[in-house]
């Protein structure tokens, strides 16, 4: 939706120490919700720095059960020793932070920020500006994107060398250019997307989708051509998703949303399956927003068919059924959609013994989130119960405290209560992550 603190860092030529924040776990959550309905004058408090932005966060009332989670997930993710696992640990963090951010708790995520020590700060930070910008709280973004800047200039990974990934720091300006897209700030954009590496080309064009009116939507069509006829995977699926985003917007005309579906099936050819599924699910996603059912429908059954057209190891195959098993249910399919989880359930059970260990957690969450989809709550807290058990089992606790950040996640995100006896699980496999890592 997210130690060792690096807390210094250069706002307008003054050293600001953020360590005034209260630890992730701690952020308070009882503030109001977060976001405003009304955009309020750009720059009225930016002079008084990221002090006074971070003091403005407020989160959202969440129930106690979900901000332990939260807190346990980023213990475990901190828990990694930064050599040599500082980007699994960065990785690890910066899902707890985005799981913040899905849940309202904005305070709590910018002091999850805080302890991430590679360049996926600047990333997060970069997301944070823009999540504020969504929100209206316009006059809090701009320290955010200095501190994002500030943190995309930094390559390092493993071992704090310069290197020639420049894709990381682009990232974290084509997040930039988004936000000032979001905010009108043309020109701004333009000068962080100028040079950025083949792999971050078109991270803004579903920003600019969002802005354009039916009548620009070909002039739009050529821009994306261009992204198009790089060939590369990224910007592929970037300007995909950006036609999926206007498929959404002008489904109601019916010749443009024909050319938009044309569009896409025409151009995913370069894409692995499991993506042009997902774009597939998109749009139905699209069409059930505009009660589209019978369309939405078509769209479906033609996911499943490519699902069915493909091999697929058990590792691939059961996450995207779980979603066509999801949608089946949303368009009022449930008795079906059930049958369908309990043959994966049934499918996972007859392959655990050829998976490797690391790989059953990651298996059994999709599913469990399915359950709760469809309302079977007491069959999702079992197999999140499963999911915990399998992944204490690998020796080394890299892998299982990777598995203790998603799990705790899934089960925050979902917003289910962990029994006392799960949650008693969930924090003994905390307290045994130790090397060997």
């Amino acid at each position: 939706m997210f130690t060792d603190f690096h807390a210094r860092t250069l706002i307008s030529g003054a050293t600001l120490v953020l360590v005034l924040l209260p630890g992730c776990g701690d952020a308070n959550a009882n503030g109001a919700a977060p976001g405003v309905t009304t955009a309020q004058p750009r720059g009225s408090t930016v002079n008084s720095g990221a002090e006074h932005s971070v003091a403005a966060l407020q989160d959202s009332e969440l129930a106690a059960p979900r901000r332990a989670l939260l807190e346990l997930a980023f213990e475990a993710a901190s828990a990694l020793p930064l050599n040599p696992h500082v980007k699994t640990r960065s990785n690890a963090q910066a899902d707890v932070v985005q799981a913040c951010f899905e849940l309202g708790q904005l305070k709590r995520a910018a002091a999850c920020i805080e302890g991430i020590a590679n360049w996926r700060r600047g990333e997060a930070y970069a997301d944070l500006a823009f999540l504020l910008a969504q929100q209206g709280q316009v006059e809090l973004v701009d320290p955010f994107l200095v501190l994002a800047e500030e943190h995309s200039k930094s390559e390092s990974e493993d071992t704090g060398a310069q290197t020639s990934q420049n894709w990381r720091r682009d990232r974290v300006r084509a997040r930039i250019a988004a936000t000032h897209l979001l905010l009108g700030e043309v020109q701004a954009a333009a000068s962080f997307e100028r040079d950025l590496a083949d792999s971050e080309r078109g991270r803004t064009a579903s920003i600019k989708a969002q802005r354009i009116d039916q009548g620009e939507v070909d002039e739009h069509l050529r821009a994306l051509d261009a992204i198009l006829a790089t060939g590369s995977f990224d910007p592929i699926r970037n300007a995909l998703e950006a036609v999926s985003l206007l498929h959404g917007r002008f489904y109601a005309d019916a010749a443009t949303r024909a050319r938009l579906e044309e569009k896409i099936e025409s151009n995913w050819s370069r894409l692995p399956p499991a993506v042009r599924v997902e774009l597939l699910l998109g749009l139905a996603d699209n069409a059930l927003a505009h009660q589209d059912r019978a369309h939405a429908g078509v769209l479906l059954e033609e996911a499943r068919g490519m699902i069915a057209g493909f091999e697929w190891t058990a590792e691939q195959e059961l996450p995207l059924r779980a979603r066509t098993a999801v949608f089946a249910h949303r368009l009022g399919e449930s008795e079906r959609a059930r049958g369908e989880l309990d043959q994966l359930v049934e499918r996972y059970d007859g392959v655990r013994a050829q998976l490797a260990s690391l790989d059953r957690t990651e298996l059994l969450l999709p599913l469990a989130e399915a359950r709760v989809a469809l309302g079977d709550e007491a069959a999702a807290l079992s197999l999140y119960a499963r999911a915990v058990e399998e992944g204490a089992v690998n020796p080394n606790g890299r892998p299982r405290a990777e598995d203790l950040v998603q799990t705790c996640l899934s089960i925050a995100s979902q917003g289910v209560t962990p029994g006392p006896e799960l949650m008693a699980e969930l924090e003994s496999a905390r307290r045994k992550l130790s090397a060997p890592w």
